[in-house]
């Protein structure tokens, strides 16, 4: 599967929690999802004039807005691309619960990047340490590569004409 037809693929089916996401249609889904925010990211420094010198603000709404655009479809194809491997989808919710660790640990350091105090630095290191090994544990599972038979999710989407 192209890219393009990839990007279509998951986008078309963005509440779709059910079937199988082959390994390509996955990572391109998931290239140019991450391609996007950057360039909302890159758009909203430059029509909003950030530059080094201020100080860095809390919200971009093009990447907010992008990113909340894409929470959906992102999570529809990381529970398919599990049901890929034959793996249940309850671990998706492992990675949603991550996210917000994360976001609780961030929320607890100062805008200088300086860590208050003790309670706030043993908090942003357990968050932070959670969110790298349930990442580095989600990008395993998701390349690995297909159940070759009909599994419980569905037929092979490799063997199957989309």
């Amino acid at each position: 599967m192209g890219p393009v037809q990839a990007v279509n693929t998951c986008l078309r089916k963005y509440a779709t929690f059910s079937g199988r996401a082959s390994r390509s249609e996955f990572w391109w889904f998931t290239a140019a999802m991450l391609l996007s925010i950057m360039a909302a990211f890159a758009l909203d420094l430059t029509l909003f004039e950030i530059s080094r010198n201020e100080e860095a603000p809390i919200f971009y709404p093009i990447t907010e807005i992008v990113s909340l655009g894409y929470l959906l479809p992102s999570a529809a194809a990381q529970v398919r691309r599990l049901h890929d491997i034959g793996a249940p989808s309850q671990p998706a919710l492992l990675l949603i619960l991550t996210v917000y660790a994360l976001g609780y640990a961030v929320t607890y350091l100062d805008l200088t990047g300086r860590v208050p105090d003790y309670d706030s630095a043993t908090s942003y290191l357990v968050c932070a340490t959670y969110f790298v090994v349930v990442c580095v544990g989600f990008i395993i599972l998701s390349l690995l590569p297909s159940q070759s038979a009909t599994n419980p999710y569905g037929p092979n989407p490799n063997e199957v004409p989309t």
